[in-house]
């Protein structure tokens, strides 16, 4: 069962107990995300350097903290929110509490390791760029949503993450680092009395004085086309088309929809593209949910002669959905394994955390695996008809990236 409670500075403790776990993970969430920002890519790069040392730790001594309980330590921004988080042991979650604490309150930003970081983020931006497929995923969204902050890069530009300063940094850390705009998830095996009195020892001095709601436009979807050239040997296809937002309860259909479309190895795109075709080795269809607005999207990594024959399946393909929908067979095979996924992500406390921690931040609760499941198990063939119009019916983005 899933417990909230609120310290009286405002941060949310959210918490699973699974007793028969003897592991913990718990995670700062953080409603800072690049959709939020003044200064492109600066979410991603105060990520980063939460982990370069505090007034009580040094980089390495954060890490060596961490290993000597055989935990890990990790880290991630997204468009929405970032999120820091630990999984140990169940006996060590109060230095878990604690690094991550330190880390959050404590970091010292200083001059030389900002510069330093700079030149690790380049290197970054520099590797999600020589990678094809991540690279036209981010072009999709860049042009899908093209004018609004939600399309941004999540790592900035190098002018961005070369113009960043201390005072940018501190700047955005005072305005939503503020526990009005945090949630404090853990989840495992731990007790309930120690994990409110961990949080607030460790949490419990944050002042909220400076937060602010973090603003946000809705974007308007746009379609079209784009070709970007680099030196490949693969073309890289990724088209989207606007979809829900994840408080949206037409999710459910489109999950099952998805899954017998192209997430899956029995779905349709996969079965033809690459089975039956031969025409790619990577064929998938993936959704992507934020606050106001989603993405369904289509990736196939192939030659590029091959493009405009696939172009016309995934056409065609769509065009059957929005005619005929999904059989009974699909849906049903669809169901039992989004339900069997959702049970062996339920093995793992790391899971159960990430859950209640983006739950609660995004949308302020958190559906149990019994209400996912209901949901999932409600969903018709009309409804699956009606989404795949819903999605389909629209316009599209189409990015391309290929060699010369």
């Amino acid at each position: 069962m899933i417990e909230i409670k609120t310290l009286s500075n405002k941060l949310k403790i959210a918490y699973e107990r699974l007793p028969h776990a003897r592991s913990v993970s718990a995670g700062v969430w953080v409603l800072s995300g690049s959709r939020y920002e003044k200064i492109s890519g600066i979410s991603h790069f105060i990520e980063h350097m939460l982990f370069k040392g505090t007034k009580t730790k040094t980089a390495r001594e954060i890490a060596e903290k961490m290993d000597m309980t055989g935990g890990q330590l990790n880290a991630y921004t997204t468009r929405e929110y970032t999120s820091y988080y630990a999984l140990t042991v169940d006996k060590s979650l109060e230095e878990a509490l604690e690094v991550l604490s330190d880390m959050v309150i404590n970091s010292r930003f200083s001059e030389s390791d900002i510069e330093l970081e700079k030149g690790v983020v380049l290197e970054e931006i520099a590797m999600y760029e020589d990678s094809p497929e991540d690279l036209v995923y981010d072009l999709l969204e860049e042009h899908a949503f093209s004018g609004n902050t939600l399309g941004r890069s999540i790592t900035g530009t190098r002018e961005s993450v070369m113009s960043i300063t201390r005072d940018d940094i501190l700047s955005h850390m005072e305005a939503f680092y503020a526990p009005s705009n945090m949630v404090l998830s853990v989840a495992g095996n731990f007790s309930e009395d120690e994990l409110l009195y961990f949080a607030e020892k460790y949490f419990g001095d944050m002042k909220d004085s400076s937060a602010v709601k973090p603003e946000y436009v809705k974007p308007v979807f746009t379609s079209g086309e784009n070709t970007t050239v680099k030196e490949i040997e693969q073309a890289n296809l990724a088209i989207g088309y606007e979809s829900f937002g994840y408080d949206n309860d037409l999710r459910y259909p489109l999950i099952i929809l998805n899954n017998a479309f192209g997430s899956s190895m029995s779905s349709r795109l996969f079965q033809r593209i690459r089975e039956e075709e031969g025409l790619a080795y990577s064929v998938y269809s993936s959704v992507a949910s934020y606050r106001d607005i989603g993405l369904f999207s289509i990736y196939a990594g192939l030659k590029a002669e091959n493009l405009e024959k696939t172009e016309k399946i995934i056409k065609e393909e769509t065009e059957k959905l929005m005619k005929s929908g999904l059989s009974e067979e699909e849906i049903m095979r669809a169901k039992k394994q989004i339900a069997g996924s959702l049970v062996l992500s339920g093995e793992s406390v790391s899971s159960h955390m990430s859950s209640i921690g983006k739950g609660i931040l995004l949308n302020g609760a958190v559906k149990t695996e019994e209400e996912i499941l209901k949901k999932v198990e409600g969903v018709t063939c009309e409804d699956i008809l009606s989404v795949a119009e819903k999605v389909f019916a629209g316009g599209y983005f189409m990015e391309i990236v290929r060699g010369k």
